[in-house]
């Protein structure tokens, strides 16, 4: 599904007011929906979600993007423009916190509790 289909998903934000901010359960819906279309043949097993501060101090969004170490290998502009497809799905829902991602494989994250 791309940014698109997420149109249905976004009118239920309608009603939101423009200071409230996602719950990191919202977030992770939003932006696992973006992804999960963008990855494929790639399969996203599990996605992290932190909220934090940058170095300014202006709140960001780090994901932790689990690939199936099983599935096919992630394309170079998959990788590249991953977090432009996260950014726009999340300002399609009033989210306009900068997403920072990183990808590790299933394997490198066995032990990890999500």
């Amino acid at each position: 599904m791309g940014i698109g289909s997420l149109t249905t998903f976004a009118v239920s934000w309608s009603a939101r007011e423009s200071g409230d901010l996602m719950t990191i359960d919202e977030i992770k819906v939003v932006a696992m929906k973006a992804l999960t279309d963008h990855l494929a043949p790639s399969i996203v097993a599990n996605l992290l979600a932190f909220e934090e501060f940058d170095a300014d101090g202006d709140p960001i969004l780090r994901f932790r993007v689990v690939i199936d170490s099983r599935s096919p290998d992630l394309l170079a502009d998959q990788v590249l423009y991953a977090t432009g497809v996260v950014r726009r799905a999340l300002a399609s829902v009033n989210e306009q916190r900068f997403p920072l991602l990183s990808f590790p494989s299933s394997d490198e994250m066995s032990g990890v509790a999500a």
